[in-house]
């Protein structure tokens, strides 16, 4: 329910439970995010919005005259104070007119996207109260509030307070302590249905509790069926929204059942399948994949990951002297290999030598806060192994231009989760690093990429994707860009351009093209 209804006694506990323990918070770590904070705003935003919601509810939500309908002053204002918090977080609305025209609508699906949500243009209410509530806390300021616009960006409020409201902080979830990504669904099942979220998740068998990939977690079962809507079905078959617990967080697997239960699904890691593709029952019901028919599924197997260390390759290997007469490929990739551990290791000494000037944050938060980075831009590693360079770059090129944050801060802060990546050996975080980098402008950088690829450390090998990388970051330094690696080495490039082309075998295949370049990338402050 939007926080442009709460009464000015929320105001009142939000500002006091603020200023009550903010010294508490920042000698704790520097962090917002404590129990005690957490606890006291979202029980009161929580208690007070349904306590509100409830007495609105009684009152009349539009006003008629003659032919003409007009929405109701209370909802007018909160149109308005969508608009407003929209166009402070960047998602621009454009005139705050309390009409949730086009450019609203379409303001509203980029805040959407940005936060992880479905892009349906239409704000649930749980959304709502993020996004004003974030941006009321923007706009009173406060040294916890600045900590997180310096560290985060002013779009770290609107995370901060997603964490705030699940209650991710401390150990419960959403709606009727559910996880963040569920509660979730439980808003985009509501939006097609009658009943609201509140409604759906006090219904019985609306979601089930079991553990389905056997990790000991709890995993959830949304059960489209008992929503009370047709939106979900096709015939006697209806979505169910799977949430199997991993690492990171909650994956989810859209599958068509009937008569949904935790036996209905097979899961192994974060994926799930249907469990049963033949008739059962004595009235005919049956289980069906929305890939197709499920005999067709493909088979899924939980496999042990290949215990590769890039930190025990380079112990070693070392670098050649020979800058000609390179043969063959495996003669290419050890050439690449040796060059491979010495920007491994520039990358380290770089990230070090800047973490070191950081202010407001310990060596151990910095390395936590990377490699979160890290999870979020999985998926650009990933799209690497699979397709064009060119793609990747316009991918990762929109990740950036939608945070809104400082190029020169997010260099300097890539480059320390680089080199903390290559620390750690978390190769997310480091190849999404230099994934970073290059779309900020910084293509010499490719070169790391390209080693990621033609060696398989933290994706795939893929040698004949590899030489697009390294041939951008060859030509970008033949225009003048600064070489990163090895700057005073006039013949290097001469070396990977070699190996490049005796890796690829295929005349063209490093043709390249120039490229442009939410970001959750923590900002670190450095020192002159």
């Amino acid at each position: 329910m939007p926080l442009s209804k709460f009464s000015s006694t929320t105001g009142a506990v939000i500002i006091a439970a603020v200023t009550m323990t903010s010294a508490t918070v920042a000698k704790a770590d520097g962090q917002f995010l404590g129990g005690l904070v957490t606890g006291v705003i979202g029980g009161a935003l929580l208690n007070e919005a349904a306590r509100n919601n409830k007495r609105k509810k009684q009152r009349a939500r539009s006003y008629s005259h003659g032919t003409r309908s007009y929405a109701a002053p209370e909802v007018v204002q909160s149109r308005r104070t969508t608009q407003t918090s929209l166009n402070y977080f960047g998602f621009q609305a454009g005139v705050v007119d309390g009409v949730l025209g086009p450019q609203t609508r379409a303001a509203i699906s980029r805040y959407q996207a940005y936060m992880g949500y479905p892009s349906t243009g239409k704000l649930t209410p749980y959304q709502t109260q993020i996004l004003h509530s974030a941006h009321a806390r923007g706009t009173s300021g406060g040294y916890e509030t600045n900590q997180i616009i310096s560290r985060e960006g002013v779009r770290g409020l609107l995370e901060t307070q997603e964490r705030m409201l699940s209650g991710a902080a401390v150990g419960t979830g959403g709606y009727a302590g559910l996880p963040p990504e569920v509660s979730r669904g439980v808003d985009e099942v509501a939006q097609a249905v009658g009943p609201s979220a509140e409604q759906l998740v006090k219904k019985a068998g609306f979601i089930q509790l079991a553990d389905l990939n056997g990790d000991g977690d709890t995993d959830y079962i949304i059960d489209t069926s008992d929503s009370g809507s047709t939106f979900w079905c096709e015939g006697n078959a209806c979505k169910s929204l799977v949430y199997v617990s991993t690492a990171s967080g909650y994956s989810r697997n859209d599958l068509m059942v009937s008569n949904a239960a935790p036996d209905s699904f097979a899961c192994a890691g974060a994926r799930c399948a249907v469990a049963d593709a033949e008739p059962r029952g004595d009235d005919g019901t049956y289980l069906a994949s929305t890939r197709g028919e499920a005999e067709e599924s493909l088979p899924l197997f939980e496999v042990e990951a290949e215990n590769k260390r890039l930190g025990d390759y380079c112990a070693v290997t070392t670098r050649t002297d020979s800058y000609s007469g390179i043969a063959g490929v495996t003669a290419a990739k050890a050439v690449l290999g040796g060059e491979f551990c010495m920007a491994r290791d520039h990358a380290i000494g770089t990230g070090l030598e800047l973490q070191q000037r950081v202010t407001g944050a310990t060596a151990a938060q910095i390395e936590a806060r990377c490699a979160a980075f890290g999870k979020q831009l999985k998926p650009f590693v990933t799209a690497a192994s699979s397709k064009d360079h060119r793609a990747v770059m316009n991918d990762v090129g929109g990740y950036v231009v939608e945070s809104g944050m400082d190029p020169a801060q997010m260099i300097t802060s890539a480059r320390i989760c680089l080199g903390a990546g290559y620390r750690s050996e978390d190769m997310a975080t480091a190849m999404g690093s230099a994934l970073l980098l290059v779309a900020l402008g910084e293509k010499p950088y490719g070169e790391l990429v390209g080693h990621h690829l033609a060696h398989g450390y933290g994706t795939p090998e893929r040698p004949d994707l590899s030489v697009q990388w390294y041939t951008m970051a060859l030509d970008s330094m033949d225009s003048g860009a600064r070489a990163v690696f090895a700057p005073g080495e006039s013949d290097r490039d001469l070396l990977l351009r070699e190996a490049t082309l005796e890796l690829s075998g295929v005349p063209g295949a490093g043709d390249t093209e120039t490229t442009r370049g939410d970001t959750t990338l923590p900002i670190f402050e450095v020192a002159d």
